[in-house]
């Protein structure tokens, strides 16, 4: 029918290029970015939004816009300014300074001083709270880099070569290799330095050891304490630099306040990109309030079984542990589909370069937030790492060939445009009166399977199809390996790749597999239509026989008068002792973590409310583990 329909335009194509003198039609590829790490949705900046008087709104810009103001007024007051010229250079880049200089010296109207930060309110929650200190300085070297984080590994946000330009040296990280500086030139940045680079005139030992991040999300709302139930005081811009307190005792909050300004608060942990590991914060004291005003308990729930899981925010986002009765929630670190070891001690994910090349690393972390490392590297987008029964290796899927770009074509003009074919035409030449057809498809990039033992280092590729994805290692049978093949879910023979694989199921939209915990059953994912279906869990025998539909959107909803969208259900998870499975749902107009039992009945909130507005979940349906249950 599509191809009657393009053919009745013809007469009137030609007819029409004729008549104007039409010219030949060149075919053109249409390209678009290769998949890699910016595909993934990343958060907007929105508008600031008005912030409560207690606690302002302070970004960079406000920071540099009143540091810019601080010099204005202090020029005002000095009658007198000596400025150091003609620095002596040594060979190796840094200033000759003869004992402790001062770049600027002010009379008359007294001495220049750094503006000491004002003192946090004294309470008994602030007492003994860190302070930053003001140690006049300057640069000791002709060109100092200013970094957005304490290390290397932090991007340069700006680089200060003026040797007159008074510095102010707030605090240093905790290894006391690097100094969070202020300088007083419009241009520059607050930000880190390394020690090394800088000249104090000050005792840098009476530096405080600080720990600062930086707020992710625009117009964070800040609380008087830890939890939703607090009262709001105000909200921090994105891109806020904050020094960090402390932690409170469930990990889910930190106490924390902007530089260069006098309000303290609680955001929520998740937004936050810090300079420190989570797990080397200090505990921070709790404000105390009436028993009424005490926000709710998270309510451990007794029917849920036992065990601890790993929650993915996003491709790429914050990875999380909770138990499994909400208690003891904690960040570990970011990256995409993490996966928990056997004995539940470690975290398999994976994290994407931002280069072109769309390389990525595979890595793992122990559960309490420490020895983060490489485990496999220079691998073209890994995803979907999964653990061998035994702990000793791990199967992945990675970009492979295929065709990166989408490609745009013509044909004889009685051919059928393939099913994902757009943009589809009729090209006409004028002069030798020939109609061809032209459609573009898109990238049709292909992904494999990949071994890897984790004593060594060695690695294997195991055939899984054109698309292999999600791969899931089967416990009882170490050599079986299923994925989502892009054509239904393959079991692959990892032992004998001259097996090659068997297709479990037919239907093009099943992904996500995950068998049981006594490898009787896989529980996945699959959408009714090939497109903007609603997605639901199944289960199936793990020799694909006995599929059975877990999750589906009541009659009621597709009959609401608003046109209520279908739910989604999507990345399964098994409990440790295969009685339950939590998954992640759309259904209240928000992703939240759920559970059911492995019938499907009496699904439910796994968490509180409470538990669940600390968490912003982004699903992208291209297979991503977003929770994993031992």
């Amino acid at each position: 029918m599509r191809q009657h329909i393009y053919l009745m335009a013809l007469p009137f194509v030609i007819i029409m290029l004729s008549a104007c003198g039409g010219s030949d039609t060149a075919e053109t590829i249409a390209s678009i970015p290769t998949l890699d790490s910016a595909a993934w949705p990343t958060a907007v900046a929105t508008t600031p939004t008005p912030t409560a008087t207690p606690f302002p709104m302070y970004g960079q810009a406000k920071a540099e816009a009143k540091a810019e103001v601080s010099i204005q007024s202090a020029s005002e007051e000095i009658d007198e300014v000596t400025v150091v010229e003609a620095v002596p250079v040594r060979d190796d880049g840094r200033y000759e300074f003869e004992a402790q200089p001062q770049v600027i010296e002010a009379r008359a109207t007294g001495e220049a001083e750094a503006v000491e930060p004002a003192a946090l309110a004294d309470t008994d929650e602030n007492r003994g709270l860190v302070e930053l200190s003001a140690i006049a300085a300057r640069i000791g070297r002709v060109e100092v880099e200013v970094r957005s984080g304490p290390g290397t590994e932090y991007a340069p946000i700006a680089t200060l070569n003026d040797a007159a330009e008074p510095l102010t040296i707030l605090g240093v990280d905790t290894s006391r290799q690097w100094a969070l500086i202020e300088p007083t030139h419009a241009d520059s940045r607050l930000g880190w330095a390394p020690v090394a680079d800088v000249a104090p005139s000050g005792d840098l030992d009476t530096a405080p050891a600080i720990v600062t991040a930086w707020v992710e999300s625009n117009g964070e709302p800040v609380r008087s304490g830890p939890g939703i139930f607090h009262d709001p005081v105000g909200a921090l811009a994105i891109n806020t630099l904050v020094q960090v307190h402390g932690i409170n005792e469930a990990h889910s909050w930190v106490l924390v306040q902007p530089i260069g300004s006098e309000g303290l608060g609680w955001v929520r942990l998740q937004n936050l990109t810090f300079h420190s590991r989570i797990a080397d914060l200090p505990p921070a004291p709790e404000p105390a309030v009436a028993p009424a005003e005490v926000e709710p308990a998270m309510t451990f729930r007794e029917d849920v079984a036992p065990g601890r899981l790993v929650l993915g925010t996003a491709s790429g986002g914050d990875i999380f542990t909770v138990k499994a009765d909400g208690s003891d929630l904690r960040r570990l670190t970011g990256g995409l589909d993490p996966a928990l070891s056997p004995d539940g001690q470690t975290v398999a994910f994976t994290v994407w370069d931002q280069g072109e090349a769309g390389h990525g690393t595979v890595r793992l972390i122990d559960i309490d937030g420490g020895h983060e490392r490489v485990v496999h590297e220079f691998v073209k987008q890994p995803k979907g790492p999964d653990w061998s029964p035994d702990g000793t290796q791990l199967v992945i899927n990675f970009q492979n060939g295929g065709r990166l770009e989408a490609h745009r074509s013509c044909h004889d003009a009685g051919r059928t445009p393939p099913m994902n074919a757009y943009d589809i035409e009729v090209a006409v030449n004028a002069r030798e009166r020939e109609a061809r057809l032209c459609w573009t498809v898109p990238p049709d990039p292909h992904w494999d399977l990949r071994v890897i033992n984790l004593a060594d280092g060695r690695f294997e590729d195991v055939d899984g199809g054109t698309y292999a994805f999600r791969p899931a290692w089967d416990p009882v049978q170490p050599w079986r390996v299923v994925s989502d093949g892009g054509r239904g879910l393959l079991a692959s023979d990892i032992v004998n790749p001259a097996a090659g694989y068997t297709l479990l199921t037919e239907q093009v939209t099943d992904g996500s597999p995950v068998f049981s915990p006594d490898g009787r059953f896989i529980a996945f994912s699959a959408s009714a239509q090939v497109s903007g279906g609603a997605h639901d869990i199944y289960r199936l025998n793990r020799d694909g026989s006995g599929r059975v539909r877990l999750t589906q959107t009541p009659l009621w909803v597709s009959v609401q008068p608003d046109d209520a969208p279908q739910w989604n259900n999507v990345s399964p998870a098994w409990s440790p002792d295969g009685t339950q499975i939590a998954f992640l749902t759309d259904r209240t107009g928000r992703w939240e973590i759920w559970l059911m039992n492995a019938d499907g009945s009496n699904p439910r909130p796994m968490f509180s409310e409470a538990m669940n507005a600390q968490f912003t979940f982004t699903y992208n349906f291209v297979d991503e583990r977003m929770l994993s249950w031992r």
